[in-house]
């Protein structure tokens, strides 16, 4: 049960708090049953498939001399 190992307890407590909750390095289907049984809203990992550059996808961006991104307020 949740409650009886840390990741879990974690989970309840985030959920009660109402903080969404990341799962990194899911790499099995067991792992990603558990921790959904747990509430767990996202999981990522190799079990869902292999990292990826967001260089194509996403125009460069630099910050300006006031520290904010341009083209984001």
């Amino acid at each position: 049960e949740a409650h009886h190992h840390p990741l879990g307890c974690s989970a309840e407590l985030a959920r009660h708090l109402g903080i969404p909750i990341v799962a990194e390095w899911v790499e099995d289907a067991e792992s990603a049953a558990i921790l959904a049984e747990w509430g767990v809203e996202y999981l990522q990992g190799h079990y869902f498939g292999a990292a990826q550059t967001l260089a194509p996808r996403m125009p460069a961006q630099h910050p300006d001399d006031r520290g904010s991104v341009r083209g984001i307020a």
